[in-house]
């Protein structure tokens, strides 16, 4: 879902599988914040209640460069399984 903006900023789409535990969210935006990013809009879907897994989807303004980063720094984070 990469949409071209102005100055280079396009709109992202990240849809990751993450450890379903408390301050996984938390984590997840403090990447986004630390990087000066703001998350446009976030889809969480019920997840089944045995599965220990989550799926998250997150749309977002940014350069390639600085989605590039985002998506690196993520995949560094314990929570997070797998990023689509």
């Amino acid at each position: 879902m990469d949409e071209d903006l102005n100055d280079g900023v396009e709109r992202h789409e990240l849809r990751l599988r993450v450890v379903n535990q408390p301050g996984t969210l938390h984590v997840i935006s403090a990447i986004f914040s630390t990087r000066g990013l703001s998350i446009d809009a976030i889809q969480i879907p019920p997840a089944a209640p045995d599965s220990g897994t989550m799926d998250i989807t997150l749309r977002f303004q940014a350069e390639p460069a600085r989605r590039t980063a985002i998506v690196r720094m993520l995949s560094r984070l314990e929570c997070v399984i797998a990023i689509a």
